[in-house]
């Protein structure tokens, strides 16, 4: 049952890494936006507020988001299958480029959210922790992964957005051709 939890853990790591076009980017900034500044964000944060108030905020909104998380992942492949189906006729340069865009997207995004939902399950049995015994570290780990958290979602938003804009792009492409 466990078994698979290094795995996700690897994947989610790597999927930090690649970009939609299947190119690798560099391993330094992605420690450095990753990891760096979430944890420095922390430390600082950890000093100078006190989060025992916001506790409670978080464990309702860490929890939420990993139960609605549950239900997209299961969307996005079927979205991959059904624009296969629907781009198969039209395999022009740009839609086999979007395809490819599609499928790594897909790829990425379940590594993503698998990986958070792991850090999410991470989260909440460390706030609970914190409510009872809590400590500066524990409090600096808290805000650490929720940090992480938020960067993966903005890296998932940005991924979103590059696919619907090349989208957008097919179909304008294809109704200038149906037009003309």
């Amino acid at each position: 049952m466990f078994n698979q939890l290094p795995l996700i853990i690897r994947d989610g790591i790597r999927s930090l890494i690649n970009d939609l076009d299947g190119n690798k980017n560099s391993k330094k900034k992605a420690v450095l936006i990753y990891l760096l500044s979430p944890f420095i964000a922390a430390v600082f944060l950890s000093w100078n507020i006190d989060i025992t108030n916001v506790i409670n905020t978080f464990l309702s909104c860490i929890s939420i988001f990993t139960a609605l998380i549950f239900t997209v992942i299961f969307t996005v492949p079927d979205k991959l299958s059904q624009r296969l189906k629907l781009l198969q006729d039209n395999l022009d340069e740009a839609s086999r480029n979007y395809l490819t865009r599609f499928s790594n997207f897909t790829k990425l995004f379940t590594q993503q959210v698998l990986f958070i939902t792991l850090i999410c399950i991470l989260l909440i049995i460390l706030l609970l922790v914190e409510t009872v015994n809590g400590s500066i570290i524990l409090q600096t780990i808290n805000l650490f992964l929720f940090g992480i958290i938020t960067l993966l979602l903005l890296k998932i938003l940005s991924n979103i957005y590059i696919l619907n804009n090349d989208e957008l792009d097919i179909i304008n492409s294809n109704n200038k051709n149906n037009n003309s």
